[in-house]
């Protein structure tokens, strides 16, 4: 599912991993996924759950609490839900499909690991 997201980012015009294609290069949680997923996504899920969303996940946490998985265990589908599978089904409803860039910040994170923060700068 990865790969078919990067091949549609890659066959836009403007988009893919190269320079000027939009999205955030090195995206973390803190700085750049949570954001977007606090705006797009967890209106729904999150708890408790909203319009039938799974209660099983939450998209407004980082990490897994208890029996609910957050959005570092989620990561992948993330990115089947909102970019591979069929990005006009998340969001659902009348609410926007992610512009391109939100949509290649995500296969971004994914791709990097998914990390929280930003990797320190080495001290010299």
């Amino acid at each position: 599912m990865l790969m078919t997201a990067m091949l549609w980012l890659m066959a836009c015009p403007g988009l893919g991993t190269g320079s000027g294609g939009g999205g955030v290069e090195d995206p973390t949680w803190v700085d750049d996924v949570e954001p977007l997923l606090v705006e797009h996504c967890a209106t729904c899920h999150t708890s408790p759950a909203v319009g039938g969303a799974p209660s099983t996940f939450r998209l407004d946490r980082y990490v897994d609490e208890g029996d609910v998985a957050g959005a570092f265990s989620m990561a992948d589908r993330i990115v089947a839900r909102a970019v591979d599978f069929d990005p006009s089904q998340m969001p659902p409803g009348s609410a926007p499909a992610l512009e391109a860039s939100d949509q290649q910040t995500l296969v971004r994170w994914v791709e990097t690991g998914a990390p929280e923060l930003a990797a320190e700068e080495p001290q010299e």
